[in-house]
Parts: C-alpha cells; sequence; structure tokens
C-alpha cells in the first residue's frame, strides 16, 4: 500500500508541475497584449483557493511531495491571477470593437473578386452604397450583373489590365446609380495572391470622390476661364516647342478658331502671325538655360502690318524639378514703341538743332569777329601812329569796336552755357595777377570816360588758388565791365580777399566790384540776373547793354558752386560780390601751370634776343613768327602789330602755303587762324607735327588766333597739338606777353590765352571717313552712323548728279552755291579727303575756273571712294 501510495503522490506531483508550466504561456500572452480578455478570474481565484487549501492538508498530514507540487503549481497561478487583474482594466474596455465589425464600418469601398471576375466578398459600404439590401445580394456577381453595360465594360477592362500586368494600377471609375445618380471613384486594384503565391482574384479598394472631383473641376473651370480673358497673349508649350493652350488673345492673333485649335502644334505650323526664325530661339534659350528671360519680340498682324510684342517667358519644371515647358505672356507694344521712336526722332532732331545753332554760332563768330579783330587791330595802331584829333577818333573807333566785342562775347558765353553740362576746366593760377590783369585791360575804357580804376588785392590771399580759371576771368569780365558801362563819374574798385579758412587746403575766396555808378532801385535787385533782363530797354537809348552780362555771371557763379549778392543804392552806386570756394595749390604747381604752353627746356634755353624797342627797323636776328591768317585786312593789322612789337613775320593765307614755308626750326612762334579756305587749322598743325617728329625737331609753339566760339574748339587744338587759344583780336600786349611766356621761357600771363598744351596731340591722318572724329562730333556712335547715312544718301542722289550738271554746263556761279550748300552738309561728317577735294574745287570755282574740270575730277575720286568705303563698312546690312 505505501508503495503504491507513493507511485501515486509522485504521479500527482508530476502533473502539478506541468499544470504550473501550462500557466506559463497564459502569464506571458497578458503580460504582452496588456489585456486580460478571456480569461476567468472568478475561475483562476477558484484554483487558487482548492490549491491553498490542499497546500494545508498536505502540510498537516506530511505528504511534502504533494505539497511542493500544489505550491508551484498555486505561483504560476497567482502569477496568472495577478497580471489579470493588472491588465483586467484595460482589456474590459466598453469602446473595445473586433477588426470585423471594423471593417465594415470602413468609409472605402473594399472588395475582393475572383479570376472569374466574380465578387468573391466585400465591406459593408460597399453593398449599401450601390442600394443592394445585402451582401448575399451581390456575392457571385460580376459587374455585368451589377452595372450598366457601358459602366461595366471600363471596369472589366480595369480588373483585365490589373490580372494581365499582374501589378498594382489606380484610375477613375464613374458609377450611375439607379435613380440616375453619378458617382465618381477613385479606385486601386492590384493581384489578390493566396498563401502558396498563386494569383486567385483581384483586391480592391475604392474611395468616393465626386464632391471633390466637383470642387476641383470648378476650380479649373474657373482658372481656364482667368486664363481665357487674361490682358495679353498668354501661352504655354512643353520642352519640344509644342504648344498646349493659350488664352483667347493668343488665338485670335494668330488666326484660329479655338483655343483648342494651338493644341499640338509648333510656330512653324502657325501661318501668318508669327516668325518661328526669331522666336524659337528665344524659346530654346528659356528650356535649355532653364532661366526666364523678357524680350522684345516681332509679329506680323492679320492685316499684314508688322508689330512688335514685349514678352516674359519662364521655365515650367516637373515634380522631379526638370524642365517640363515654358509658360509666356506677351503685350502688343508697336504702338508705344512707335511713340518711343519719335521721342527719340524728336530728341535727335533738337540736338542735331542744338549741334547746328552752335556750328552757326561758331561760324558766325569767325565771320563777325574776323573783321571786327581788323577794326580794332586798326584802331590800335591807329591810336599809336596818331597825335590830337586823330588819336581821338581812333580811340573812339576802338572803344566802339571793343564794345561791340563786349557783346558779342557774351552772346558766345550764353550760347556756351545753354550747352547741358559745359563747365571749363581747373587751373592753377595766381588770383592777385588775374585782378591786376582785368585791371589793366579796363584801365583805357577807365580813362576815357575819366574814371578811377582800382584794384585791391588781400594780402591774406592764397599764392596760388586751383578752381575754374576761364569762368572766374568771365565773371570779372562782366562785372567789371557793367561797373565801368553805368558809372558816369567816380570810381570803379575791384577787390579780392579771404572770407575764411574752409580747410586746410581750401579757402573761400570774396571777389567785389564795387562803383559809384547810377545803382539799381531795391525792388528789382532780384531781377537783374534773368536772361535778357535790362532795367531800360536798349531802344530808349540810356544805357548799352544786351541785358544778358549778369545773367552769364549768375550762371558761371552756380555752376561753380559759389553764390552772389549784390548791395545797390540809386545815385549812390553798387557793389557786387562773388563767393567762391577754391583750392590752395602751392607755389611750385603754379609754376608748373603757368610752363603748361608745350614748349621744350631745349628751346627755352636757344639763345634768343628781345623784341627790339626800335619799331621802324627790325634787325636781322629778330624773332621770325609765321603768321596763317586768310583775311587780307586781319593780315595787315596783324602783321602790322606783330613789326611794331619787334618780330619777323611771315604770312600765309592757305593751309597749303603755311606748309609750304615751314620748315623746322626756321620759326619761333606760329599764329595759327582755324577757318582756312583749303583746310581747317587743326590738319595743318597736325602736318607740322608730322614734319617736326619725321626729323625728330623741336616742336614750335603754335598759338590758335581764332574767331571761333564752339566750345569744342579747346579740344580738338589740344589734339591737333597746339599750344594755346587766343581769341581775336590779338593785342600788342598779348602778343608781347605771349613771347615771354612762349619765346623766352617765362612764367608770364597772357590776359584772354587759354593754354591747351598739356593736351594729347592726334597724329594726323588724312582718312576716307573719319568715324572717330564724327563721334567726337556729334556725341554718339548711333547718331554718328545715323548721320553718315544720310550723307551718303545726299551724296549719291543730290550732289554728285548736281555737281556733274553744272560742271558740264560750265555754271561756276550755280556751282560755287552747290559747294557752298555741300560743305554746309559735310561740317556734320568728318571726310578728310573728300572735305579737302570739295574746298579745292571750291576755290578752283571762285578763282581759277580753268582748274575746275581737275577739281572736279579729284571730287569724283574721293566720293567714289568714299562710297565703297561706306558700302563695305557701315551699309545697313553690315551695321
Amino acid at each position: 500500500m505505501d508503495i503504491f501510495k507513493d507511485v501515486i503522490d509522485y504521479i500527482f506531483g508530476a502533473a502539478l508541475f506541468l499544470n504550473a508550466i501550462l500557466f506559463i504561456p497564459q502569464a506571458v500572452r497578458i503580460f504582452k497584449e496588456k489585456t486580460s480578455e478571456g480569461v476567468s478570474l472568478i475561475t483562476f481565484f477558484g484554483f487558487l483557493a482548492i490549491q491553498l487549501a490542499i497546500i494545508f492538508h498536505a502540510a498537516i498530514s506530511h505528504d511534502y511531495l504533494l505539497m511542493n507540487g500544489y505550491i508551484f503549481s498555486f505561483a504560476a497561478c497567482a502569477t496568472v491571477t495577478t497580471l489579470a487583474v493588472i491588465y483586467r482594466k484595460k482589456g474590459n474596455r466598453s469602446d473595445d470593437i473586433s477588426l470585423e465589425e471594423v471593417f465594415a464600418q470602413l468609409p472605402t469601398h473594399i472588395y475582393w473578386k475572383n479570376n472569374r471576375f466574380e465578387l468573391m466578398g466585400c465591406n459593408t459600404n460597399n453593398w449599401k452604397d450601390f442600394g443592394f439590401k445585402s451582401l448575399n445580394a451581390v456575392i457571385g456577381k460580376t459587374e455585368y450583373d451589377l452595372f450598366a453595360k457601358d459602366i461595366s465594360d471600363r471596369v472589366r477592362f480595369f480588373d483585365e489590365m490589373v490580372l494581365k500586368e499582374n501589378t498594382e494600377k489606380t484610375a477613375e471609375e464613374v458609377f450611375i446609380d439607379e435613380k440616375g445618380r453619378k458617382s465618381i471613384y477613385l479606385s486601386t486594384k492590384k493581384p489578390l495572391i493566396d498563401k502558396k503565391g498563386k494569383v486567385i482574384g483581384i483586391l480592391g479598394s475604392s474611395i468616393d470622390i465626386t464632391l471633390s472631383k466637383e470642387e476641383i473641376l470648378n476650380q479649373l473651370a474657373m482658372l481656364d476661364n482667368i486664363i481665357s480673358v487674361m490682358p495679353g497673349n498668354v501661352y504655354w508649350m512643353n520642352k519640344n516647342g509644342v504648344y498646349l493652350g493659350c488664352n483667347d488673345n493668343e488665338v485670335a492673333a494668330v488666326g484660329l478658331a479655338s483655343r483648342q485649335d494651338i493644341v499640338g502644334k509648333k510656330n512653324i505650323d502657325i501661318p501668318g502671325f508669327v516668325m518661328p526664325e526669331a522666336l524659337d530661339p528665344l524659346n530654346e534659350e528659356v528650356l535649355e538655360k532653364g532661366r526666364s528671360i523678357t524680350v522684345e519680340e516681332p509679329a506680323i498682324l492679320r492685316d499684314g502690318s508688322q508689330a512688335v510684342f514685349l514678352s516674359k517667358k519662364v521655365p515650367i519644371h516637373d515634380s522631379h524639378g526638370e524642365i517640363a515647358g515654358l509658360v509666356g505672356i506677351s503685350f502688343d507694344i508697336t504702338e508705344k514703341k512707335k511713340a518711343e521712336q519719335d521721342l527719340i526722332l524728336a530728341k535727335e532732331a533738337a540736338e542735331a538743332a542744338n549741334r547746328a545753332k552752335t556750328e552757326f554760332l561758331a561760324n558766325m563768330s569767325h565771320d563777325v569777329k574776323t573783321p571786327l579783330s581788323g577794326v580794332i587791330g586798326m584802331a590800335d595802331l591807329m591810336i599809336g601812329d596818331s597825335v590830337g584829333q586823330e588819336k581821338k577818333r581812333a580811340e573812339a573807333i576802338y572803344a566802339c569796336g571793343m564794345q561791340l566785342l563786349s557783346f558779342f562775347n557774351s552772346c558766345l558765353d550764353l550760347s556756351k552755357l545753354e550747352m547741358a553740362g559745359w563747365m571749363s576746366t581747373e587751373e592753377v593760377f595766381s588770383l592777385e595777377k588775374m585782378l591786376h590783369e582785368i585791371g589793366a585791360l579796363f584801365s583805357p575804357s577807365a580813362q576815357m570816360k575819366g574814371l578811377d580804376l582800382m584794384v585791391d588785392a588781400d594780402p591774406a590771399l592764397p599764392l596760388a588758388v586751383r578752381t575754374h580759371r576761364a569762368s572766374v576771368y568771365r565773371v570779372l569780365l562782366n562785372l567789371v565791365g557793367n561797373a565801368l558801362k553805368f558809372t558816369p563819374k567816380g570810381s570803379v574798385l575791384v577787390r579780392g580777399f579771404l572770407v575764411e579758412k574752409v580747410s586746410p587746403n581750401q579757402v573761400c575766396v570774396g571777389l567785389e566790384v564795387k562803383d559809384t555808378g547810377i545803382g539799381i532801385p531795391e525792388d528789382q535787385q532780384d531781377i537783374i540776373f534773368e536772361k535778357m533782363r535790362r532795367l531800360t530797354p536798349a531802344y530808349e537809348g540810356k544805357i548799352e547793354g544786351s541785358g544778358i552780362g549778369l545773367y552769364i555771371v549768375d550762371q558761371y557763379v552756380k555752376r561753380m558752386g559759389g553764390k552772389i549778392q549784390v548791395k545797390s543804392t540809386v545815385g549812390v552806386g553798387s557793389a557786387f560780390t562773388v563767393f567762391l570756394t577754391m583750392t590752395v595749390a602751392s607755389e611750385n604747381e603754379l609754376r608748373d601751370q603757368e610752363e603748361l604752353a608745350g614748349f621744350l627746356p631745349s628751346y627755352m634755353a636757344r639763345p634768343v634776343v628781345a623784341p627790339t624797342e626800335e619799331k621802324s627797323v627790325l634787325p636781322e636776328n629778330a624773332p621770325r613768327i609765321l603768321l596763317v591768317e586768310d583775311n587780307s585786312l586781319i593780315q595787315h593789322v596783324t602783321q602790322s602789330l606783330l613789326n611794331g612789337a619787334g618780330f619777323q613775320v611771315d604770312v600765309a593765307g592757305t593751309g597749303a602755303e603755311a606748309l609750304a614755308k615751314f620748315s623746322p626750326g626756321k620759326y619761333r612762334l606760329i599764329y595759327m587762324d582755324i577757318g582756312l579756305p583749303d583746310q581747317d587749322g587743326y590738319s595743318v598743325t597736325q602736318a607740322i607735327r608730322a614734319k617736326e617728329a619725321e626729323l625728330k625737331a623741336v616742336e614750335v609753339p603754335i598759338i590758335a588766333l581764332t574767331a571761333h566760339g564752339a566750345v569744342d574748339v579747346e579740344v580738338f587744338c589740344g589734339r591737333a597739338g597746339m599750344q594755346g587759344i587766343l581769341s581775336k583780336p590779338l593785342t600788342r600786349k598779348q602778343a608781347e606777353a605771349i613771347w615771354k611766356k612762349f619765346g623766352l621761357g617765362k612764367s608770364e600771363s597772357v590776359s584772354g590765352l587759354t593754354i591747351v598744351g598739356n593736351v594729347e596731340a592726334t597724329p594726323l591722318v588724312l582718312k576716307v571717313i573719319d568715324m572717330e572724329g564724327t563721334i567726337a562730333l556729334l556725341g554718339t556712335k548711333e547718331y554718328a552712323e545715323e548721320l553718315l547715312g544720310l550723307w551718303y544718301e545726299m551724296l549719291t542722289k543730290r550732289f554728285l548728279p548736281a555737281l556733274k550738271d553744272l560742271v558740264e554746263k560750265h555754271d561756276d556761279e550755280g556751282l560755287r552755291h552747290e559747294l557752298h550748300n555741300m560743305l554746309g552738309s559735310l561740317c556734320y561728317v568728318k571726310t578728310p579727303l573728300l572735305n579737302q577735294a570739295v574746298l579745292k574745287l571750291q576755290t578752283a570755282a571762285r578763282n581759277h575756273p580753268q582748274e575746275i574740270a581737275a577739281a572736279y575730277q579729284q571730287v569724283v575720286a574721293e566720293a567714289q571712294r568714299f562710297i565703297e568705303q561706306y558700302q563695305q563698312q557701315f551699309s545697313p546690312n553690315k551695321l
């Protein structure tokens, strides 16, 4: 019995150990899933109570083997019970729902079919939304059993493609229910595969996008309407240049019936409007470089007229950032371009008129000042050679001439000032010397009126200043001239004084001209600086004047950044004070500036003989001067003046004569007129410089003695290689001062002399077409090319046929008239060889009729050279 009992105990103990082990998976599941769903706590508590009672019984009966087994089983059961209690709340939530319930309530349609396209199953929404009463009503049916044939055909085609290609596909499917309501579904279908990997049917899901589709379609329709009525021409194309769409304006412009007609076309397929050869390269630039452009494009309108469109084109990128095409918008700017062109032409016409005015003033300056210079020069000679009543008459002539010259210079100043941006250059000079020069210049006029002319230079003034010397000089000339004019008795004071030191190298200087004249009423002191403003009309004869002197003063002062003030009392006098800021210069700078005439140290070192005081007999070694002047009166006056100053003078009336007489080292100084009959003084100077350079000779100083008033004379003189410019007439004091400066190398200040010796000379090059010179004359390359074309037309269509006819008819008077017109046109373009030939023909027509035929042939030859070069370099297809 005991053995049998022991065996039974061992069997029960082993069973209890096995029972305990079986509890372990249950505990692990509860712990992992954090839920005690499916676990009965009452059962497990019952197990614990029974096992605990048996454990006590085994302990009392000393059956330890059985007790150990129950203890192990109790522990395992207790673990499961404890975890079930811990996770009981989580595992028994009121919102628990099964997967089947979730599947049934999915908002989308889930369904699956077999290989025969029979429905094997679906979620509740699928059969309900299509109006069926239960799942059984649709199971086993195909789409042909459920929908109309046209709808079923599209669904079957979609399903067959999924099975045939064995891949997932997405497409829109349209369904119409029994009430005729249309629904759009976005369906995704894929092959249905069993556990063995075999395709057994189709698994699909569809979502109703009817409302979203309608909203999108409405937005697209609105966008399409916006594009259709957009201003301008709107269009877009793919990367191959094929149009994908456009707006209504583009359709109307290209002449198509509808916007759809442009789809699929290229520029070459659209007749009339577009110009593929011009547009395609621009489109390719956008597509290849991927950047937007704004460009003007040509087009031909339906009426055949040409148009210009301003286009903005930008690249279109796909979702990968690759260029997929471009979109463009173009606006017709034809009328705007015409308006702009009209403005440009008007501007050019205005500029041409302004240049013509300037050229006219320059020519008028020469034509008026040349004889006027002769009158003043002759009067100057008569004053020195006369006594008594004859001397007074000569002084009267001199004073009248100087008065007229002053008025004329004021007119030229006004012309210069009205040229936008014109300003004299800065120079270093002695302000004190300038004040005394002004005093010396007006001293004879003051003596004639019995006035005291006083000059006062403040010792505190800098020795040398840097500012616009020519402008300051003109200001003082006008103010002192006015003071003498309006002062019948008493005195005129010219004063320069230091106002303040602005900085270590800048000072503010006051220039005052004070008189005891008639004075200016207080209510009119604000208007005296207006152009052409006179307090008394000229026809009343009370006071001479043009009414532009003070206007010129005011303009000069403003351009130098200064200010002017006037204090005046009627019957007592007036005081005009100009305040200018000037840069302080050193004594060395002053010396260098005064020696910028262009002569070389070796030239200064030559032994020279100063002009003899004996005027009647000239020594053999008297300095020899060449005077180049075409006017016989000026020749006589200037030669007599220079002879009287102690110089030997050779006279040349033309450029050719001057070049024939000139040889390096022969002359110590040359006075060069600008307006010569055969060629201008610039060309003669260039030729002289070329000879000197060829023989490596020292350059002779050349002073332009000119009546030209154009503002560019200074530039052309400097380029030609001259050292200075002196406005006619030349006076004896000026001649002596010029000799001291250029002949003796002294630091002499010459009244009225503009130094240009620091401008690099341009070598003499006689060109068929001097394009650089034409541009310098006219301002821009475009305008130079335009006028060159106009001259080409005039030469070929007017002048050459007219010259041929006049020469054949021996109509010398008509020929002279036509040549005058031709030279007037030639002044706006630089054609040196042709210009020279025309001048020779003009000279022959005036004085040497027997030479007309040969001179005419030279004009024809040079004209032909011009025509050939123009056609090669500047004709429209070359520009």
